[in-house]
């Protein structure tokens, strides 16, 4: 049961931060422009005694605020001498994600689904449908695996011999690769930042499948012979069959997502538009 209660827990743990691991570039300009614009704000503070009311002030004022108009959509709403807010969205969200800074509110923030209908409008129905759709598919995704351990383990524990946990622990292991390849497959698009903490999660749990396949192979024979041997080996078939899984999806998603030297550049910075600052070059 505690192993259940393990693999479901830490399931769930990756599930809820898929939001971060595989977020859209746009997301990712948007907030960085945000921050810098909160850093800005700090030390135009600091020098006027004053935040600035638009971004006209910031780049009277000497500040280089750099982002790409046309697609971040970056905004002071209000500012007086003691407090500001300002939102940061991409053009053309494909996510609803809006982020903003309101020192009435604590600061920095990301929009809850009733306040982001304000700023993302027409289009809002539609990426929430697909958003569901995304959510259906992983929690569809998560009950089958769900299912796959739990008959997993209670075979491995039903036949354990002499050897046996040479076969049961490394389909248990292989399990979280498959998990990680699975999110993967149905999040990753040509929209979708391949950071390099991705990239590394990805190899690493492909070093894990394979590694457990070594282990599987070669345990294989120092497993007692008997009946339940027979069982068992359904344990090491699968094993096999998730590694090989964890290698297309990995040699997929390289192949079709490759990062840019600029991990953002194909997305912020088409060849055809120059980088642009908020209001012209200086």
């Amino acid at each position: 049961m505690i192993r259940y209660c393990t693999v479901i827990l830490l399931a769930l743990m990756a599930l809820s931060g898929c939001s971060r691991l595989y977020e859209n570039a746009g997301d990712i300009q948007a907030r960085q422009a945000l921050e810098d614009l909160i850093g800005i704000q700090e030390e135009y503070h600091k020098k006027n005694n004053k935040f600035a009311r638009n971004l006209i002030e910031i780049q009277e004022a000497g500040h280089k605020l750099e982002y790409h108009t046309g697609i971040v959509y970056l905004e002071i709403e209000s500012a007086n001498d003691n407090a500001w807010r300002a939102v940061a969205l991409p053009a053309e969200s494909t996510t609803a994600r809006v982020f903003a800074f309101d020192t009435n509110k604590g600061g920095y923030y990301e929009m809850d689904d009733e306040e982001v209908s304000s700023y993302v409008l027409g289009s809002l129905n539609f990426i929430r449908e697909q958003r569901e759709d995304m959510q259906d598919r992983d929690t569809i995704g998560f009950v089958l695996l769900t299912i796959m351990t739990v008959f997993g383990i209670r075979t491995w524990r039903r036949n354990r011999v002499a050897g046996s946990g040479w076969l049961g622990w490394p389909f248990t292991i292989s399990l979280f690769p498959l998990l990680l390849a699975s999110i993967t497959l149905n999040h990753m698009d040509t929209e979708i930042a391949l950071s390099k903490t991705l990239q590394m999660l990805l190899i690493a749990s492909l070093l894990v499948s394979f590694a457990c396949v070594v282990v599987t192979v070669k345990g294989y024979g120092k497993v007692e012979n008997s009946e339940q041997k027979i069982s068992l080996s359904a344990l090491a078939f699968c094993t096999v069959f998730m590694a090989v899984i964890n290698l297309l999806v990995v040699t997929h998603t390289f192949l079709n997502y490759q990062e840019n030297p600029d991990p953002l550049e194909k997305y912020i910075k088409p060849p055809s538009l120059p980088p642009r600052t908020a209001f012209g070059s200086q």
